[in-house]
């Protein structure tokens, strides 16, 4: 996995690219926390890159969620590719986060 961040007018972005499994997850999950740390009002992910995400991947977001929602935060997700949409469809992740789907 490839992880840029950048600050933007709104807060963190995050782009990834490759994949995001139990190899990625803990680079990943620091990034985030990082982020967090510095303040960031809200978080995009975008994820027009990002080919997999396993269940770990799910969890390091899940987890991010709970944080952020304490701290009246959020967190969007956008331009997933087909196949991970489709997981967050599944898990019903659709239900508590913004989540677009790549054009």
């Amino acid at each position: 996995m490839h992880l840029d961040i950048s600050i933007e007018e709104n807060g963190s972005l995050l782009s990834l690219k490759g994949r995001l499994d139990a190899l990625s997850m803990e680079q990943f999950e620091q990034a985030v926390k990082s982020q967090i740390e510095e303040g960031s009002s809200s978080f995009t992910l975008d994820f027009a890159e990002l080919v997999y995400i396993s269940s770990g991947g799910l969890r390091v977001i899940m987890n991010t969620v709970k944080i952020l929602e304490k701290q009246k935060r959020c967190l969007v997700i956008r331009n997933a590719q087909p196949n991970v949409y489709s997981i967050f469809m599944l898990t019903g992740f659709d239900k508590f986060i913004e989540i677009s789907q790549l054009a």
